[in-house]
């Protein structure tokens, strides 16, 4: 089990606020000199960052504003190349803007930075933060957790409001023109030296786990973890079918196996997944492409059980299926090199989960990427008495505060295998390559590393 950190091990290097100043503890500058200045009103030093402006994006440097109110500054360590920020990366026909329009007519042209999945080390904070201190090793949440919202209280902490919060100018380019995150909650901008952030994002972990393992959870191994251990815990010696073995799916996969699950059938059309889905813990994989008009009857077959006598404990005709049916494939944004699907928009996947989900099965929703006209069909009497409970969520159904440190103690035991689904690091100058690989699905997860 790796070993924990200290507070007095992570401050070293890094600075600490004592008296309301920010005090510099001889720690390495980000891109240069680092200023005297007091939490609240500070002058960090300019950093690096992947700005994305108009319709291209580059490695440029960078300065950022006083810290307020409950913003976080927080030193990157590693942030996840997520499929989804591939559009802001490469090449998109979208510019970016922000805010009214200046004199003269228009929006305001404005740089953005990508990223929504990094960790990294608290470098200062604003005067009204309490959850969190300088030289605190903290998550960024994709979603975040306020605790004292409508749906914070309800239980919904996945459907955080200050998820809503518009993105924050935080930085100025060396043409002064304002600069932005991406990301909801304020915005995350992980693809940058630091990212500031509004306090709910922030997670503390106490931890010497690698941030390339880590940089899994803040997106996708909190959302597939999240699926089936806490929006709709998957039961001991149930059958589980996931769609996609994507870094979700994958993570889905190890969930229903730390949960006991007898059967985890994994359905994907790319063999070096579904390989890697095997190797985590499903028990069968199986190609979407091969039969596909009878893939759902092949799969309710599998999860037939080993009687057919109701009195001892059979489902009966009309409900034999999987327990739990999770979809985690999504639509895709470019075409992949790796094997296709038979459906790119991603509907059919998601057809085929509500068809294949029985009476008084879970059917756990949460994939992204379909065409916004995309509708998926079913007879009305079903969906009003078929007894099928749908689990729609963001972020898997987690609550980040909650479940992020106990998924680090996951990884801490063995338990969750994040390594595995570590294929690839990068560095921020090689950000374009590390999209590129995710988009053309030649790799499991990639990284981006900060010195």
């Amino acid at each position: 089990m790796a070993k924990h950190t200290s507070r007095r091990d992570i401050l070293k290097g890094v600075p600490a606020v004592a008296g309301g100043m920010l005090i510099s503890a001889n720690g390495p500058a980000l891109s240069g000199p680092r200023k005297p200045s007091t939490t609240g009103g500070s002058t960090l030093a300019p950093y690096r960052a992947f700005v994305r402006r108009s319709l291209t994006g580059a490695v440029e440097t960078i300065t950022p504003k006083p810290l307020t109110g409950r913003q976080v500054a927080v030193r990157t360590q590693a942030c996840f190349v997520d499929y989804s920020n591939a559009r802001l990366v490469l090449d998109y026909a979208r510019p970016v803007t922000v805010g009214g329009p200046p004199v003269g007519g228009g929006p305001r042209p404005t740089g953005m930075i990508p990223g929504d999945s990094n960790l990294g080390v608290v470098e200062a904070i604003g005067p009204q933060v309490q959850s969190v201190k300088v030289g605190d090793r903290v998550v960024i949440a994709v979603t975040a957790e306020c605790g004292r919202c409508h749906n914070c209280l309800r239980g919904r902490a996945d459907r955080c409001a200050t998820f809503d919060s518009p993105a924050m100018e935080i930085a100025t380019l060396a043409d002064g023109t304002p600069v932005v995150q991406q990301g909801g909650g304020g915005g995350k901008g992980g693809f940058a030296e630091m990212s500031i952030v509004n306090e709910e994002l922030c997670v503390p972990i106490f931890t010497d786990l690698p941030s390339t393992e880590l940089a899994i959870l803040p997106c996708a191994g909190t959302t597939g973890l999240g699926l089936t251990m806490t929006l709709a815990p998957v039961d001991a010696g149930s059958n589980v079918v996931i769609f996609g073995a994507g870094p979700v799916g994958l993570s889905a996969v190890q969930g229903a196996r730390i949960q006991g699950a007898h059967q985890i059938i994994v359905v994907e059309p790319i063999a070096a997944r579904r390989k890697l889905a095997l190797n985590v813990g499903a028990t069968a994989a199986i190609d979407p492409n091969i039969d596909t008009d009878t893939l759902v009857p092949r799969l309710r077959e599998m999860c037939k059980g080993p009687t057919d006598r109701i009195f001892a404990g059979a489902a009966g005709s009309r409900s034999i299926g999987p327990d739990f049916v999770i979809e985690a494939s999504g639509g895709d944004h470019f075409p992949p090199k790796a094997e296709k699907g038979p459906d790119p928009t991603g509907i059919l996947a998601v057809q085929q989960a509500w068809d294949l989900c029985p009476p008084g099965g879970h059917l756990l929703t949460t994939a992204v990427g379909y065409p916004a006209d995309a509708k998926v069909s079913f007879p009305a009497g079903i969906f009003t008495n078929g007894s099928k409970t749908l689990h729609s969520s963001q972020y898997g159904g987690s609550h980040s505060r909650r479940d992020i440190p106990r998924f680090v103690r996951l990884i801490e035991r063995g338990l969750f295998d994040a390594k595995s689904l570590v294929t690839s690091v990068y560095s921020l100058d090689q950000i374009k390559e590390a999209h590129q690989e995710t988009v053309d699905r030649t790799g499991i997860a990639g990284v981006i590393t900060f010195a």
